[in-house]
């Protein structure tokens, strides 16, 4: 174990040829090796101090800037302790390391010390540190942005031109948009008039059709659309209901009369006092069985129709009695009750056919009634349109010939107003650089490739010492304060920085 002071019981002493001290820390013998070739100091046999580590120039050069009572100060500490590099009046420790040390040792130093400092030897590794300056960093961005500036400034200004001339184009569209529009209301006006002209037709055809067909009518071209809105929740559902009632009463009646013509076109066959219609075994159910009669078929013992077989069908089980002998028999229905019930139910249907046209046309009447109304408010609402449209293409082109008056002066301009636009920028530059110099000044961001990671631990001060006169403060994990020897000197040795 080396160290550069050994102690008399009283002070600090320097290794002087032949001498003999005692250890600040154990007390033991300590020989000072006073040589040729390596610095002088005190040679320990036992390593008492457990963060010992052996003494470099540079670890040497550190300590003698400072005063040598602040030197080698050993530090108690709970019963424990260890010899701090620098120890100053402010009560701050001041480490100075050049080798590895691990995680744990830091946190342990930093524990037992409390208020200190590390100053790492960066020389070896100072390749690894890649700092860059934050003021030049900044600096190169507003080079850049003003070079971005003044390449676009020129185009700012032929920018302002070519505003001007789209301008007045869209003045000129606007103009022939107003125009076209102007058509197309005349149209609309023309189309509402032809419409009244033959409501009839077009009521059954666009609305009533469309209705009852579920098919929107809203096209872009109608002028009607308005309305449609307004009716069709007054309108459609009634008219599809009296629409879908006739046509249900039509098909009723149209079924039961072809029932109707069905039934009296069936052969007769009379039966004692009954005159009955034929029908096919296949069509006795349970719902007419108690009308079926079962005739037994004329045969040579049966020419008379007395002498046959009449069974009447009493239940439904009579239904499968004759299935195995249905070709013996014919079998006749007594369709007098079912005549009468259709003869008078297709009486009641035509009625209510005639009722439910009479309600539909009187539906027809008051569409028209809105129709008409509707086709004369909306012409003279398009005309008054008409007339403000026509209104604004007078506006339009007066807007048009200021805008051309106005581009003729861009154009006449442009040298002096892109002159007046790089001054600016100039200024600009200048107030920005300053701005950056007095705020970055001095910051730089790095990364340490192939970083100690033990110092990641570290949370006192840290500054990295990379050999050429100034130190590197690490102000966060990729930020560095630059800070010369002799300032950081000055701090610590009472002597204030001016501001």
């Amino acid at each position: 174990m080396k160290m550069k002071y050994g102690h008399n019981g009283k002070t600090q002493i320097e290794p002087f040829k032949g001498g003999k001290e005692q250890c600040q820390i154990c007390g033991g013998s300590m020989t000072a090796h006073c040589g040729d070739i390596r610095r002088h100091h005190w040679h320990h046999d036992s390593s008492c101090d457990s963060w010992y580590e052996p003494m470099t120039d540079w670890h040497i050069d550190w300590q003698n800037r400072f005063p040598e009572d602040w030197r080698e100060v050993v530090r108690i500490k709970n019963q424990e302790k260890h010899v701090a590099d620098v120890f100053t009046d402010k009560d701050i420790v001041i480490e100075f390391q050049h080798s590895f040390i691990p995680t744990d040792e830091i946190r342990e130093r930093e524990a037992f010390y409390e208020n200190m400092i590390w100053v790492l030897d960066a020389r070896e590794f100072s390749g690894r540190l890649i700092i860059t300056s934050d003021v030049n960093t900044k600096k190169r961005e507003l080079d850049k942005e003003k070079r971005n500036d003044l390449r676009n400034a020129e185009l700012s200004i032929t920018q302002n031109i070519y505003n001007q001339i789209d301008n007045i184009r869209k003045i000129k569209q606007s103009i022939e948009n107003n125009k076209s529009q102007i058509h197309i209301l005349s149209s609309e006006i023309s189309k509402l008039l032809d419409i009244k002209n033959n409501e009839s037709n077009y009521i059954e055809k666009n609305i009533i059709e469309s209705w009852l067909s579920e098919k929107q009518n809203y096209s872009a071209f109608n002028p009607l659309n308005q309305l449609l809105r307004e009716i069709e929740p007054e309108f459609k559902a009634q008219i599809q209901s009296v629409s879908s009632t006739i046509s249900t009463l039509d098909n009723n009646l149209q079924r039961k009369s072809a029932l109707l013509k069905r039934v009296n076109n069936r052969p007769d066959v009379v039966i004692i006092d009954k005159t009955l219609k034929l029908i096919d075994y296949e069509k006795i159910n349970t719902d007419n069985y108690h009308k079926v009669f079962a005739i037994e078929k004329k045969n040579k013992d049966t020419l008379f129709d007395n002498q046959r077989e009449v069974i009447q069908f009493k239940n439904e089980s009579d239904i499968e009695l004759f299935q195995f002998k249905k070709e013996n028999y014919e079998f006749g229905y007594d369709a007098r009750e079912l005549i009468e019930r259709l003869t008078s139910e297709i009486s009641d249907l035509e009625n209510s056919l005639d009722s439910s046209k009479q309600k539909l046309r009187t539906l027809k009447i008051n569409i028209k009634e809105r129709l008409n109304e509707y086709i004369e408010q909306k012409t003279k609402q398009l005309k008054f349109e008409k007339t403000e449209i026509e209104d604004k293409i007078i506006e339009s082109k007066n807007s048009l010939q200021n805008a051309e008056l106005a581009l003729e002066k861009l154009k006449q301009n442009k040298d002096k107003d892109l002159a007046e636009l790089l001054e600016s920028i100039e200024i600009e530059y200048k107030q920005s650089r300053g701005f950056v110099l007095k705020k970055h000044k001095g910051n730089y961001s790095f990364t340490w490739k192939n970083e100690r990671k033990s110092w990641r631990t570290a949370e006192c001060q840290l500054f990295f010492d990379i050999g050429k006169g100034y130190l590197f403060e690490r102000i966060s994990t990729n930020q560095l304060k630059k800070i010369s020897i002799d300032e950081f000197l000055r701090f610590h040795l009472k002597t204030p920085i001016s501001a």
